[in-house]
């Protein structure tokens, strides 16, 4: 018999190996090795189920489709948190605020003609200063454009 071959004798049919050592003085010691590897072949595959369960819950774990489809709007607030932090580590340099548009010129009438239309063009806040400072801008012009055209 090969060495390799009567090892896999031991390890893959031990009880083939004390069949043919049965009647022999070392009947026992068969015996005996047999129960042993059997033991050891016990732990090793129990061993081996425990490290499969594990294995199989940190893969249940860290599957990111089925995380997104039992928590949809969870994932959402993840993947906006996380732009936004992007954002703010490697966003670009901040642009400086625009200079504010000059005031426009008093119109006629008296010192409080258009002081409510200028006041709210000039407001740093509110809703959309750009827009209302344009529009009453533009508002401001017109009027004062059709006075100049009465007084000729």
């Amino acid at each position: 018999m090969v060495p390799h071959e009567s090892v896999a004798l031991v390890v893959h049919a031990p009880h083939a190996l004390a069949r043919t050592t049965a009647g022999s003085p070392g009947d026992e010691l068969a015996l005996a090795i047999e129960h042993r590897i059997a033991a050891a072949r016990d732990r090793m595959m129990d061993r081996l189920r425990e490290v499969n369960r594990r294995v199989e819950h940190v893969r249940a774990r860290l599957d990111v489709a089925q995380a997104i489809r039992a928590r949809p709007l969870a994932a959402c607030g993840v993947a906006v948190g996380a732009g936004l932090l992007a954002g703010l580590i490697i966003g670009g340099p901040r642009r400086p605020a625009p200079a504010p548009a000059p005031a426009p010129a008093p119109a006629r009438g008296g010192p409080r003609a258009g002081q409510g239309a200028r006041q709210l063009a000039a407001s740093p806040g509110g809703p959309a200063p750009g827009l209302v400072r344009d529009q009453v801008g533009a508002w401001l012009a017109r009027a004062a454009d059709d006075r100049r055209g009465d007084a000729d």
